[in-house]
């Protein structure tokens, strides 16, 4: 059974990477300026999404773990509330056939976890807007794209860049603060899990845009952590598909997710600031 914290991760992984094509630039240098242009374009036209669904693929390495590597299906529809907040509907079918569904609404984000059943957690005490980044999220995290190129073929583009570890850094001081401002009982002991579980982060995003409708159709995103803790390394690879912009999408929470428990921040694992993992 997939572990709850990379079910959290697969959430926020998927939700950012629907972020990331909607409003998410790399760093603009000269050499970049074809890329920047396409990108902007895109980004344009995502911003008049309404909805969209996705499916994909995606297999979790950790090969200092009993575990050494998961595997799963994912399928998401999602529907714009706000250009910072979804409401929308995941399932996560691991290789045993274990289902997990993920419900956003109403500013929660609901998970049927096929051991517990169902918890709830406010979108923003879990470090997203129903796991969504915010657009301000968005514009910090572009300043740490890297390395950003675009290749072109007859009927769409292909722009790759690289997300580091200072992002996460930064993100993290933001949430946390300093000694004197921390409130939350544990916050220093969290923080410095923190420190230890983003360093060495890398993340790489390769997706491509339809040249017709300047909308992303997939994206493949490579993620990598070194020695976290009770996991070791940890390697993530999403291939994910958009289709379906503009189709009906409707959010029906099951009754069962009327009466989940809530967790919070101080009850629940803690958060990789700047991804809400």
């Amino acid at each position: 059974m997939m572990r709850k914290s990379l079910v959290v991760l697969v959430v926020v992984l998927l939700a950012c990477t629907l972020a990331v094509v909607a409003g998410c630039g790399g760093s603009k240098t000269e050499s970049q300026s074809d890329a920047q242009k396409i990108l902007k374009q895109s980004q344009d036209k995502m911003s008049e999404v309404e909805t969209v669904k996705v499916t994909g693929k995606m297999v979790i390495g950790t090969p200092g773990a009993e575990v050494k590597q998961e595997t799963a299906d994912l399928s998401m529809e999602a529907k714009m509330v706000t250009p910072d907040e979804i409401e929308g509907h995941m399932v996560i079918t691991e290789s045993t056939g274990a289902k997990t569904d993920v419900y956003m609404s109403q500013g929660y984000v609901y998970t049927n976890d096929p051991a517990t059943g169902w918890y709830k957690q406010k979108a923003d005490e879990a470090g997203t807007s129903s796991t969504m980044m915010s657009p301000q999220d968005l514009e910090e995290l572009s300043k740490y794209a890297e390395n950003v190129t675009m290749t072109e073929t007859g009927d769409e583009y292909k722009l790759t860049f690289d997300v580091g570890s200072e992002y996460f850094e930064k993100a993290m001081a933001a949430q946390y603060g300093d000694e004197s401002t921390q409130t939350i009982p544990g916050s220093k002991e969290l923080e410095e899990m923190m420190k230890s579980l983003i360093k060495g982060i890398e993340m790489s995003v390769t997706y491509t845009i339809d040249k017709s409708t300047m909308l992303a159709r997939s994206a493949d995103i490579k993620m990598t952590m070194k020695d976290a803790p009770m996991m070791g390394d940890v390697s993530i690879a999403m291939d994910l598909n958009f289709s379906d912009y503009g189709a009906p999408v409707e959010v029906a929470l099951p009754a069962e997710a009327q009466s989940a428990q809530e967790v919070t921040p101080g009850t629940a694992m803690p958060s990789i600031p700047g991804l809400g993992i």
